[in-house]
């Protein structure tokens, strides 16, 4: 009998289609000062369906832009996890919007200021 293509996939091959565990590997990467690394697990979540919908996600991949030096994409990275934090169908995380606010802010008023 034919194993499906889930039955063959290896536990780690599972996982690397996994939001929360790509999220976390690239926030660990981040942690680690391993940018690019996280730059590049964050940005395959993007490629995920629902991925481009996690507030959380959106904020960790701002925070990488934001060290590597690309304002503008940290700050649309920013604004996207805002506005999905705020909308009807995330949920709402006050700590999590109030933090993703200060960073916004904080890197706007930076950017005004070069």
């Amino acid at each position: 009998m034919e194993q499906t293509k889930k039955e063959r996939s290896s536990p780690l091959e599972i996982q690397r289609g996994n939001i929360h565990y790509l999220d976390s590997l690239g926030w660990v990467l981040f942690r680690k000062g391993k940018l690019e690394q996280a730059k590049t697990e964050l940005e395959k979540v993007m490629a995920l369906p629902n991925g481009k919908i996690n507030p959380e996600v959106l904020g960790h991949l701002a925070q990488v832009y934001e060290a590597m030096g690309e304002t503008q994409k940290a700050l649309l990275y920013y604004q996207k996890a805002i506005s999905r934090q705020t909308s009807h169908r995330a949920p709402r995380d006050p700590a999590l919007l109030t933090q993703l606010q200060t960073k916004l802010e904080s890197l706007e008023a930076k950017a005004r200021g070069k």
